[in-house]
């Protein structure tokens, strides 16, 4: 299975797929064993610097999936809760970490509300692919 590739909001059953069978997977061994631990979303053909999603798998302790919502590098990171409130955008309450804004989901979330809530998210920070399409690139823990 691919571990980046492009989607279109009508369509993104390439990610979700990829989020269900290798970074949500249930159990201490599927977390134990994953070989990624995260997922990076953003505008394809944006501006380098723009902003960006990352989610991340649940870890073996905290059993809550961490959206982590990045503006663009020009913007506050401060500010980034305040625009998607704005702009309408709900999930969990949000949790600021080093500065960093973060949305703890419950594990049972189904990936495709991930996914729409990460879209939502980057749209509220101004992001918009120039093709249509979004893109996606998972992570891999250090030293792998």
């Amino acid at each position: 299975m691919a571990k980046s590739g492009t989607f279109t909001e009508a369509d993104p059953a390439e990610l979700v797929d990829f989020l269900e069978s290798k970074l949500l997977k249930k159990g201490f061994a599927g977390k134990l064993f994953s070989r990624y631990d995260g997922v990076y979303v953003t505008a394809r053909g944006g501006e380098k610097g723009g902003a960006a999603v990352r989610i991340g798998k649940p870890g073996l302790l905290s059993r809550d999936v961490g959206v982590l919502v990045s503006p663009p590098s020009n913007a506050d990171r401060g500010d980034v809760a305040r625009h998607l409130e704005a702009a309408g955008v709900h999930g969990p309450e949000v949790r600021k970490s080093f500065g960093q804004t973060i949305y703890d989901f419950d594990p049972a979330t189904p990936a495709a509300e991930l996914v729409t809530f990460a879209l939502a998210a980057l749209r509220a920070l101004g992001s918009t692919p120039a093709d249509g399409r979004w893109q996606w690139e998972a992570s891999q823990p250090a030293g792998e």
